[in-house]
C-alpha cells in the first residue's frame, strides 16, 4: 500500500520498529558511526515524519526528477520549513542529499556484475543526459563511470 501527501505522518519515533533498527544501527555501526559523525547524520532524518516520507521517496525512486516544492509536499510542509528541518537534522540540503543517495545508487549499479551501460545507469538514477551524469559522478566519486568500473572489476577477485 503507498502513501499520499494526505496520509496522516507515520509515528516514527514512538514505533519499536524504528528502535530496534536504530539498536541495530549502533550495536553493529556504533564504532563506525562515532568515527564519521556526519555520515550517519541521515538516521536523525527519520525522527522526523515529513523528513522521513521525503527521504523514502528520494531512496525509492532516485530517477525522480526531485525538487524542494515536490519533497516538501511529499512531507507535509513549507518548501522553506522542510528545507531547514531537512538540513539541520541529516546536515545537507534535499538536493544535495537526492544527488548523493543518486550517486550511492549509480555506484552499485556500476560495481555489479552485471552493471548496465554507462547511459542505462544515468537514467535510472535521474540523469537524460549521459555527459551530466558523468560530470557529477566524477565530482562525487573521483573518476568518470567508466574509469571507475574498470577500477572496481580490476580490484575484484576473479
Amino acid at each position: 500500500m503507498q502513501s499520499s501527501p494526505n496520509d496522516p505522518p507515520p509515528r516514527l519515533s514512538s514505533t519499536p520498529w524504528l528502535l530496534r533498527w536504530q539498536g541495530l544501527l549502533a550495536s553493529r555501526h556504533g564504532g563506525w558511526l562515532a568515527e564519521h559523525p556526519t555520515q550517519g547524520a541521515w538516521i536523525t532524518g527519520l525522527q522526523h515524519a515529513g523528513v522521513a516520507r521525503a527521504m523514502a521517496a528520494i531512496h525509492g525512486k532516485p530517477e525522480q526528477a526531485w525538487t524542494v516544492e515536490s519533497l516538501a509536499k511529499l512531507a507535509g510542509m513549507s518548501r522553506s520549513a522542510f528545507a531547514q528541518e531537512f538540513h539541520s537534522r541529516v546536515g545537507e540540503t534535499p538536493l544535495s542529499y537526492v544527488t548523493r543517495w543518486r550517486m550511492v545508487k549509480a555506484t552499485e549499479l556500476l560495481g555489479g556484475p552485471d552493471s548496465p551501460g554507462v547511459g542505462q545507469v544515468a537514467q535510472a538514477v535521474g540523469y537524460a543526459s549521459e555527459v551530466a551524469f558523468g560530470r557529477v559522478f566524477k565530482q562525487w566519486v573521483g573518476a568518470p563511470p567508466a574509469t571507475w568500473r574498470r577500477s572496481q572489476k580490476a580490484q575484484s577477485p576473479a
